[in-house]
């Protein structure tokens, strides 16, 4: 902590940085506020397209980065119906483990598949065949 009551602190996860800062004073705490200096971590889905019954392999960098900055990654149809998704809270235990998951594509028809991937304040849509 400082002398003026503000302390700080950095991780760095892979080639991602977040920042927690915090002031503090005679009244208490302030509010905690957290920034993240990311490189996006998302590499790619695939294969693309893929067979019905293979699995889509959605790959990130750093499990780290992933469990520190996915907010959530779910999977529509055409007709926008969710198929698949994964939380914050999902997403945080699962890539402790690993820097990928896998989509089973069992029982999806052949079409047009939409991934929505929200990593921190980033959105990003990927547009999936499924064969």
């Amino acid at each position: 902590m400082s002398s003026n009551g503000f302390t700080c602190g950095a991780t760095i996860y892979g080639s991602n940085l977040l920042v927690r800062a915090q002031t503090t004073n005679a009244f208490g705490n302030g509010e905690a506020y957290t920034f993240y200096l990311i490189k996006n971590s998302y590499r790619m889905a695939s294969p693309n397209p893929v067979k019905a019954g293979t699995a889509i392999r959605v790959e990130f960098d750093d499990k780290k980065a992933a469990e520190a900055t996915v907010e959530s990654i779910v999977l529509y149809n055409e007709k926008q119906k969710i198929l698949w998704s994964l939380n914050k809270v999902e997403a945080q235990s699962y890539f402790k483990e690993k820097a990928y998951l896998d989509i089973e594509t069992k029982g999806m028809v052949s079409g047009t598949y939409y991934l929505h991937l929200q990593i921190a304040d980033k959105k990003q849509i990927e547009r999936l065949i499924i064969e």
